[in-house]
Formats: C-alpha cells, sequence, structure tokens
C-alpha cells in the first residue's frame, strides 16, 4: 500500500512540474498580446480562453483565441529575442504555415470553440 502513496505522489509531482515548464513564458506572450490590442474593441485573450503551442525549446509560441461575438479565431506567433529574452510578434512569417510545418513541444489547449 505505501509503494502505491508514494507511486501516485512521485507521478503528481512529476506530472505538475511539466505543466509549468513554459508558464513564464506563455505569461508573457498573453502580456505583449494584449497590449498590442490595447486600442482594439475587439475581446482580450486570457490564459483561461486562449490556445498556446510552444515550439523549438520556447523560441516561437503561438497564440490562439476567438476575439469577437461570431467566433473568428485569431492566431499570432511571438519569437524570443536573444538579446533581451522578450517575446516580440512576427509580422512577416504566416502562422498558420509555421504550425504546419513544426511540431508543437508544448501545448496548452483552454479555448472553448
Amino acid at each position: 500500500m505505501r509503494r502505491w502513496f508514494v507511486l501516485i505522489l512521485g507521478l503528481v509531482i512529476l506530472l505538475s512540474a511539466c505543466g509549468q515548464k513554459y508558464d513564464k513564458e506563455i505569461d508573457a506572450v498573453l502580456n505583449s498580446e494584449r497590449k498590442s490590442m490595447s486600442e482594439s474593441s475587439f475581446k482580450k485573450p486570457e490564459k483561461s480562453n486562449s490556445d498556446f503551442k510552444v515550439y523549438e525549446d520556447g523560441k516561437f509560441i503561438t497564440i490562439s483565441f476567438v476575439y469577437d461575438k461570431d467566433g473568428t479565431v485569431w492566431t499570432s506567433l511571438y519569437k524570443k529575442n536573444e538579446t533581451t529574452d522578450k517575446y516580440v510578434k512576427v509580422e512577416d512569417m504566416n502562422e498558420k504555415e509555421y504550425q504546419s510545418n513544426h511540431k508543437p513541444v508544448y501545448e496548452e489547449n483552454n479555448m472553448k470553440k
């Protein structure tokens, strides 16, 4: 019985640590997306209603969310600036094409479609 308890406890700790690996990076991208939409009348993204995909060990992150009442999904691609360690929106690359050509290392799916 004690072995099962230790095994389950170990799995819970392992899974909770894996789930928080990219939280800081995702929060940075979410804040950047909110700032870029500050003048907009569209619905702002929240972590609880957005999908995030992390690529290349955190070098690229996409954020997808529903931004209007019609259910239109908006996706933005962010790249980590190696010198400043901040995420900047990538304007010269198609995010859908990037997603189809790369496999995410981490996904967080919270969007209600």
